[in-house]
C-alpha cells in the first residue's frame, strides 16, 4: 500500500471517527430524554390504575419496553464510542505509517492524538463505572477537536526543529494525551456533581459516584500531567508556536517576569543574582558546565549581569556563567544599584526575549 493511499485512508477514518462521535452523543442525549420522561409515567400511569381498578397485561409490559428503549440506545452509544476510539487509533497508525515517526509534530496530529486520548479515558471510565452521562460533556470537546483537526488538513505546518524530537515528543505528548484526557473526565464528574445537588436529578448519576470518578480520574491524570512538564521543557525560540498573543505582547518587555516579584518578598528570590532555569535544563547544564552550580551559592534574580549584557534567552550558555561568576566573585551594593540602571536602561526590552 502507498503512503498517498494509507494517508487517503486516515482522513476517511478521521471522518468515520467523527460520525460515530456524534452518534454516540444522539444516543446518550435520546438516553437523558427518555430517562427523564419515564420519571414522569409512573405517577401518570398509577393515577389511571387507581381510578380504573384493574391492571391489564398492557399495563404491565409497558414499563419494561419503557426502560428497554432507554437500555437499548445507551448501548449504541457505548458500541459507537469504542468504534470512534477504534477508527481514531487506525488514524494515528496510519499516519505514523506514512510520516515514519510519532503522530505528534504539527497541530493536526496533536488534535487527532488529545481527540484519541479523551476517548480512550471516557472509555476507560465508562466502562468501569458503566456511567454514560459523563460523555454529554466529553465527547462535544472530542468532536470539536477532531473538526479542527479536519480543518487544518493532514498537510498542516510543522512545528519548529525543537519540538520534532522523534522520541521525546512522541513520549511526551503520549503522557499528555492520556493526562488530558483522564481531566476531561474529571471536568464532566465536576460539573455532574455541580449540578446533582442533593441527588435531586434521578436521570444523573449520584453524587457519591462523581466524586469517586473525579478521585481516580485526576489520581491517574496528576502524575502523567508532572511526567509532561518533565518531558516537556524545551527551549524558547525566536517565532516560537507556543506563545499566545498575549505572550507576544508582553514577552519582549519582560512583563511576565513581574510575578516573581513575590518570591522575592517571600525571600525566595533577590531582586539582582543568576537567572534561575528549570530543573531539567540545570540537569543538563550541570553535565556539560562543571562550573554551572557555583551560580547557585547565591539566591538566584529576577535581573543579572548576564541579562544586562545581553546574554538572555536563546544565548550562549557559557558565556551566561562566567557573567554570573563575574557577579558572584564581584558583588557589591554599587554593583547592583549598577545593573537595575541598566535593566531600566535598555534591559526591560531585548530582541532576545521571546
Amino acid at each position: 500500500m502507498s503512503k498517498d493511499m494509507m494517508l487517503e485512508y486516515s482522513k476517511y477514518t478521521l471522518f468515520a471517527s467523527l460520525a460515530l462521535i456524534v452518534l454516540a452523543l444522539v444516543c446518550y442525549v435520546l438516553v437523558m430524554v427518555l430517562g427523564s420522561s419515564r420519571q414522569q409515567v409512573p405517577v401518570a400511569a398509577k393515577a389511571v390504575r387507581h381510578a380504573g381498578g384493574s391492571r391489564t397485561a398492557t399495563d404491565l409490559l409497558e414499563p419494561a419496553v419503557a426502560a428497554a428503549k432507554p437500555a437499548t440506545l445507551a448501548l449504541y452509544g457505548t458500541y459507537f464510542t469504542w468504534l470512534a476510539l477504534a477508527f481514531l487509533t487506525a488514524c494515528l497508525i496510519l499516519e505514523t505509517l506514512v510520516t515514519g515517526h510519532g503522530p505528534f509534530t504539527n497541530q493536526y496530529e496533536f488534535s487527532v492524538s488529545f481527540a484519541w486520548g479523551m476517548v480512550g479515558a471516557y472509555a476507560y471510565f465508562e466502562h468501569r463505572y458503566h456511567v454514560r452521562t459523563i460523555g454529554l460533556l466529553v465527547l462535544p470537546i472530542t468532536g470539536a477537536l477532531v473538526l479542527y483537526a479536519i480543518s487544518l488538513g493532514a498537510d498542516a505546518k510543522m512545528l519548529v526543529p525543537a519540538l520534532q524530537n522523534p522520541l521525546l515528543l512522541t513520549v511526551h505528548v503520549a503522557v499528555a494525551t492520556v493526562a488530558y484526557g483522564a481531566f476531561a473526565v474529571s471536568f464532566a464528574a465536576a460539573v455532574l456533581y455541580l449540578i446533582q445537588r442533593g441527588d435531586r436529578h434521578p436521570s444523573l448519576p449520584k453524587r457519591a459516584l462523581l466524586d469517586e470518578i473525579g478521585y481516580r480520574s485526576i489520581i491517574i491524570g496528576f502524575p502523567l500531567h508532572t511526567m509532561t512538564v518533565v518531558l516537556g521543557a524545551v527551549w524558547a525560540e525566536k517565532d516560537d508556536p507556543r506563545r499566545t498573543r498575549v505572550g507576544r505582547l508582553i514577552r519582549p518587555w519582560s512583563l511576565d517576569e513581574l510575578p516573581q516579584l513575590w518570591n522575592v518578598l517571600n525571600g525566595d528570590m533577590s531582586v539582582v543574582g543568576p537567572r534561575p532555569e528549570r530543573p531539567q535544563f540545570v540537569e543538563q547544564f550541570r553535565a556539560e558546565f562543571p562550573h554551572y552550580m557555583l551560580r547557585h551559592k547565591v539566591r538566584a534574580g529576577m535581573t543579572g549581569w548576564a541579562q544586562v549584557h545581553g546574554w538572555r534567552g536563546n544565548t550562549s550558555i557559557r558565556m551566561r556563567i562566567e557573567h554570573d561568576l563575574y557577579y558572584i566573585e564581584n558583588w557589591s551594593l554599587m554593583l547592583d544599584f549598577k545593573i537595575l540602571f541598566l535593566t531600566v536602561l535598555h534591559g526591560l526590552r531585548h530582541e532576545n526575549a521571546y
